[in-house]
């Protein structure tokens, strides 16, 4: 009994000197550990979304004989963000936010300027250092998370942990990830219905879930590596995460789109997809068919199939917003744009 004790005594203090040497972590949410049929993928920059090779001397022969490979130019850094008060907006300063839904309130899987269901939404979490969002599973959607600002792990009770820093894209099938703040943490995030409209997607949740028993999987993208698409003499850029001419699997085209301080997006319209946009930076006004609405930092901006839309800047500061088209598509006229072809796309 004596030497059992003294074990435990020994096994207390080694504990308690770990801890005060190593500073102990914040709670997290304990993830069971991953099964063989689950994954979690970094996607390299050189099969992301049009990584192109750059042009100058010809790349070195690997020392194992395999395939050269290219270099690729820098891309030029993502500006540093001064972070509005955004429209939608969700905060968890709590030990752990667990969400009965997908999408935290119905608000969300509604738009303000439009007749019919949207397929997706989009908003902006804040979660407080060494808080953690828990989204339940719904294999009826894929979800993407865009870190703005700060550091925080991604898990599910599926697949592995991966580390997010700033301009960090985690795309998940199915939801049912955990996000875990290192430091407070401003994050994007976009739930998209593989089918119909959200709000009947999330109606059937609970179902899905029941019968469902697929492969998990995560991939994480990161911005600041993507080449940028350019076009209209370097007014308008664009860098995709997912979409475009990318072959990662995707319901949803989900990057940011930026303009200078004078550029006008022309009238444009998308047949059958959503467009939403959470603006980071910017000001101007947006026409959505015959009606014009300000635009400002902070604002969500949901726009409808069919519908006409076009941007008028005010002149005072560069336009940068998260972009999601709902089904991908309507994005593949920025490439055209940015090599010079006329585009077939409205």
């Amino acid at each position: 009994m004596r030497r059992q004790l003294s074990k435990g005594f020994q096994a207390l203090f080694t504990g308690l000197l770990l801890c005060c040497g190593l500073k102990c972590a914040g709670p997290v949410v304990q993830q069971k550990p991953s099964d063989p049929t689950s994954q979690v993928t970094r996607v390299p920059r050189a099969v992301q979304a049009h990584a192109l090779p750059e042009v100058g001397p010809p790349p070195q022969m690997p020392a194992d004989g395999g395939k050269p490979q290219a270099s690729l130019p820098a891309p030029p850094p993502l500006p540093a963000l001064h972070l509005p008060q955004f429209e939608q907006e969700m905060k968890c300063d709590k030990v752990v936010c667990s969400l009965s839904s997908v999408v935290p309130t119905r608000e969300f899987t509604h738009a303000a300027h439009a007749k019919a269901a949207p397929n997706a939404a989009l908003w902006v979490y804040q979660i407080q250092e060494n808080s953690t969002v828990v989204f339940p599973e719904n294999h009826a959607v894929e979800l993407y998370a865009l870190v703005l600002k700060g550091s925080l792990a991604v898990s599910s009770p599926q697949a592995e942990t991966a580390t997010l820093e700033e301009w960090s894209v985690a795309q998940a099938e199915g939801a049912g990830i955990s996000l875990s703040a290192a430091t407070a943490s401003t994050v994007a995030i976009a739930v998209v219905s593989k089918a119909g409209p959200l709000d009947a997607a999330i109606a059937e949740s609970n179902r899905l879930s029941r019968h469902h028993r697929g492969r998990a999987t995560m991939r994480v993208v990161e911005l600041r590596e993507l080449p940028v698409v350019a076009w209209g003499n370097n007014r308008f850029s664009a860098r995709l995460a997912f979409g475009g001419e990318a072959t990662l699997p995707s319901v949803a085209s989900f990057g940011i789109l930026g303009a200078d301080a004078q550029g006008a997006i022309p009238t444009n319209v998308h047949a059958t997809e959503w467009e939403h946009l959470v603006v980071l930076s910017g000001e101007g006004s947006i026409s959505l068919g015959q009606s014009s609405y300000p635009v400002r930092p902070g604002s969500v901006i949901q726009i409808e199939p069919g519908l006409t839309h076009s941007f008028s800047p005010s002149g005072t500061q560069p336009l940068l917003a998260v972009q999601l088209f709902s089904a991908k598509g309507p994005e593949l006229r920025y490439l055209e744009l940015s090599r010079g072809a006329p585009s077939g796309r409205k």
